[in-house]
Parts: structure tokens; sequence; C-alpha cells
């Protein structure tokens, strides 16, 4: 099993390879986003016949959490490795309950742990209260190892500019993958993330040295 695990990976990781990988511009239509939303809105979270594998490990974290801020958001999870391939080739979309101000947002940058592919030329778009974020991958020039796949891939995703709710509460956000308008991964919900009524500075950190 193991063996045939690899080998498809193999096949997919030369896939990705053999071309360049353009994203198209892809966006969202009207259908979609009643479904999005209404899955984002909901308190448990049902949406039919979406089966496919979730964002785990959805963490949220703003730089700023005081309510009323202007700060940036980074926005951290795992897929499988199968599941990054599609989503290479794909595009993200994450989803802000109606009290966070997205009218500012300008920027977005895309890190994984994942040493052969790279996202870059990120494109933001914002539609309502969803956050679009197009791209491209290119492929490393480093010799292709598929012995060193890993299980799941990390990715941590920064948003610059959004304008923090006037509430002080915890909220969470909607996140999912899409690929030609089809699903790849979610639709997810992130940990439970707190706004602040103060902002309170990182405690630094004791550093003992001996000499």
């Amino acid at each position: 099993m193991k063996m045939f695990i690899r080998v498809f990976l193999s096949i997919c990781c030369l896939f990705v390879l053999s071309r360049s990988v353009k994203a198209q511009d892809q966006s969202i239509d009207a259908s979609e986003l009643k479904e999005l939303k209404e899955y984002f809105n909901s308190q448990d979270g049902q949406l039919n016949d979406h089966n496919h594998e979730k964002f785990t490990n959805f963490v949220v974290t703003p730089d700023n959490p005081k309510f009323s801020e202007k700060t940036d958001y980074t926005l951290r999870f795992s897929v499988s490795s199968q599941t990054f391939f599609e989503i290479v080739d794909g595009y993200l979309i994450f989803h802000f309950p109606e009290s966070f101000d997205l009218s500012e947002l300008d920027a977005a940058g895309i890190w994984t742990n994942f040493g052969y592919i790279f996202l870059v030329g990120f494109e933001v778009k914002t539609v309502e209260q969803f956050v679009i974020i197009n791209y491209d991958a290119i492929v490393s020039d480093t010799a292709w190892d598929s012995t060193v796949v890993p299980d799941s891939v990390d990715f941590e995703v920064k948003l610059h500019e959004i304008i923090n709710p006037e509430k002080a509460k915890y909220y969470r956000i909607g996140g999912a993958a899409k690929k030609d308008h089809k699903f790849v991964a979610g639709p997810s919900k992130s940990k439970p993330f707190e706004i602040t009524e103060q902002f309170v500075e990182p405690k630094a950190e004791l550093q003992i040295v001996f000499t």
C-alpha cells in the first residue's frame, strides 16, 4: 500500500514538474457565494455533498487583536500532500464575518513547508466578505526526491491591512481551496480566536547567558 501511494505521488509530482503551472484568474459565481456564505455563517457548519478533506489545525492569529484596529492576519492550516498538488493549480478562498472590514486589504503572501514547489505572484480579490487568492507556482531546480514527500503540507497565509471588528469577542474564519470551481479542500472553519478590548504586548523572553 505504501509503495502504491509513493508511486501515485511520484506520478502527480512529475505531472506538476512537467509543465509551467500558471494559475488562471478565477473567481466565484453567485451560487458559490450563496452556498459558502450559508455554510460559514451557520453554527454547526453543515454543508451537504461536500466530503472533501478539511483544513486541519486551522489557526488564525491577528498581529494586533484589539478591536477596531487595522492589522495583519496569519492563517495556518495543513492538508495532505495529495491535496496540495491540487491546490497548486487552484485558488484559496477565505471568509470573514460581516464585522471585519476588508476594504483596505491590499496584499497576501503564502508559504509552505514543501521545498520543491513555491506559490508566487499573488493576486487578492475581495467579494463581499470573501478573500480570493490566485497565484502561480514555480518548481525548484533542486532534483526531485519522491521519497521525501511529506504526509501533510503546512500552509501559512498572510493577509495585510484588515480592520478588526468593533466588538471584542471570539470569532472564526472560513477557508476552502477550489480548482475549476470545484472543491479540493474544505470548506472548513478555523479554531476560535479572540478580538480583545486592549492590546497586550507579548512578554519578553528572559535569556540567561553564562560567561
